[in-house]
C-alpha cells in the first residue's frame, strides 16, 4: 500500500531527520569543526593582542573595572553569530546543484514539509546550538589562556552573557538589534540557496548589496531632491524604532521562508531547475 506523504506526520518527520543526519553526518561535523577552529584560532588572537593591553591597565584597573578583553571577545562573538549563521543558511539547499541530488530528495518517502524542516532545523536551530558550544569552547579557552599569560590572573573575568545583553530597561537594544539581524539575513541567505545552488553566499551578498546601495541613493536623493531639513524630519523615540524593526523583520523572514518553500516545491517539475 502506497504511503500518504501529503501531509505532516510527527513519526515520519522524525525518520527524515535521523536519515539526512545519518547522510550526511560526515559534513555537518567538519563544518561545525571548522567554526569551532576558527573560534579557537581567533580567541588565541585575542589573548594574544589583549595580553600587553592587560598589563598595560593593571595599575589602573579599579577605574577600568572589568577584563578589557571581554569587550572584544563580546564584540567578536556578535559578529561571529551573524556572519557564521548566514554562511550556515546559506548552505540549506546547497546540495540540490545536480538532477541526480534532486531526483534523490524527490524519492525519500516523506512530505515536502517535512524535507523542508529537516534541513531548516540543522542549518537555522542547529547552528545556534553549535555556535553556543564552540562561543563556550572559545570562552573557557580565553579565560585559560589569559588567567596563565597575565601577572594578575584574579583580576581575569569569565564572560556573563547575561551581565552583556541587559541594561536597565531589560534586554540590550544592542542585543535585540543583533538578533534581529540574524532573523533577517538567515532567511534571506537561505532563500538565496535555493535559489542559487553554486556560490550562494557570494550571488545571495552581491544582489543585497546591490539592492541597499539603490536603496540608500534613492532615499539620499529623495532626501536632497525635496530638500528635507533635520527640522522636517520626525525622529522616532526609542521604543517605536524597535516596534519598526520587529515588524520590517517578521516581515522578511515571513516572506523569505514562503518564497523558499514555493521553489522547493517546485523540485516535483525538475525541468523548471
Amino acid at each position: 500500500m502506497k504511503k500518504n506523504t501529503d501531509t505532516f506526520e510527527l513519526k515520519r518527520f522524525g525518520e527524515t531527520v535521523r536519515k539526512y543526519a545519518g547522510e550526511h553526518w560526515r559534513s555537518l561535523a567538519m563544518k561545525a569543526g571548522v567554526m569551532t577552529g576558527i573560534f579557537i584560532i581567533a580567541t588565541i588572537f585575542i589573548v594574544v593582542n589583549t595580553r600587553n593591553y592587560f598589563e598595560a591597565v593593571n595599575s589602573y584597573y579599579s577605574f577600568y573595572g572589568e577584563d578589557p578583553s571581554l569587550d572584544i571577545f563580546w564584540f567578536l562573538l556578535q559578529a561571529a553569530f551573524i556572519l557564521c549563521g548566514v554562511i550556515s543558511a546559506s548552505m540549506t539547499f546547497g546540495d540540490l546543484s545536480t538532477k541526480e541530488t534532486r531526483l534523490n530528495e524527490l524519492t525519500v518517502p516523506a512530505a515536502q514539509s517535512e524535507k523542508f524542516l529537516t534541513r531548516w532545523l540543522f542549518y537555522v536551530p542547529g547552528f545556534v546550538v553549535v555556535f553556543t558550544v564552540a562561543a563556550a569552547v572559545s570562552e573557557m579557552l580565553r579565560f585559560g589562556l589569559l588567567s596563565a599569560v597575565v601577572e594578575c590572573p584574579e583580576k581575569v573575568r569569565l564572560l556573563n552573557p547575561a551581565y552583556m545583553m541587559t541594561d536597565s530597561d531589560g534586554i540590550s537594544t544592542e542585543c535585540q538589534l543583533t538578533v534581529l539581524s540574524f532573523l533577517c539575513l538567515q532567511s534571506l541567505f537561505m532563500l538565496g540557496s535555493i535559489v542559487w545552488h553554486k556560490a550562494s553566499f557570494v550571488k545571495t551578498f552581491l544582489a543585497l548589496g546591490l539592492i541597499a546601495s539603490a536603496y540608500f541613493f534613492i532615499g539620499y536623493f529623495t532626501v536632497v531632491l525635496l530638500d528635507l531639513s533635520p527640522e522636517s524630519r520626525f525622529p522616532l523615540p526609542k521604543n517605536a524604532m524597535l516596534i519598526v524593526a520587529y515588524c520590517l523583520t517578521a516581515f522578511i523572514v515571513v516572506f523569505c521562508y514562503a518564497v523558499a518553500w514555493i521553489r522547493y516545491k517546485e523540485m516535483e517539475i525538475i525541468n523548471r531547475w
